[in-house]
C-alpha cells in the first residue's frame, strides 16, 4: 500500500540505455488510479506514477517505481544471469549434438504447454 511520504526507489531507461542506479523518491500523494512523487533532495514539481505499473511515461525515457530497493537488484541480477546463459549457448550451440538439440527442443515445448 502506497501512502504520502513513502520512500520509493526509481530507475530511469530510455530507448538506448537502462540506468544501473537508483534514486529515492519521496510519495506526495495518491489517488485511485495514480500517485505523485519527487526526488527525495529535489524541489521539482512531483511526477505522476501509474499504481498498477508503478511507471512514469516521459518524452524519451521510462521511470519505474520500485518499493524496496532489493527487488531492482533482484531484478537486475535475473537479467544478466539470462544474459550470459544466452550468449553461452549462443557461442556453443554448434558444438550440440542432435540428441541434445532434441532434448532442448522438448524441453521447450514441455515447457510452452505448462
Amino acid at each position: 500500500m502506497l501512502k504520502i511520504g513513502q520512500k520509493i526507489y526509481v530507475a530511469q531507461s530510455t530507448f538506448f540505455s537502462e540506468e544501473k542506479e537508483l534514486k529515492t523518491y519521496v510519495i506526495t500523494d495518491v489517488n485511485s488510479v495514480s500517485f505523485y512523487a519527487k526526488p527525495e533532495e529535489i524541489n521539482i514539481k512531483p511526477l505522476r506514477f501509474d499504481k498498477r505499473t508503478l511507471k512514469h511515461k516521459a518524452n524519451f525515457s521510462i521511470l519505474t517505481a520500485y518499493l524496496d530497493e532489493s527487488h531492482f537488484y533482484q531484478i537486475q541480477s535475473l537479467e544478466k544471469e539470462k544474459n550470459d546463459l544466452l550468449q553461452y549457448i549462443k557461442a556453443n550451440l554448434s558444438d550440440l549434438s542432435v540428441d541434445q538439440l532434441r532434448a532442448i527442443h522438448r524441453s521447450m515445448i514441455t515447457e510452452e504447454v505448462n
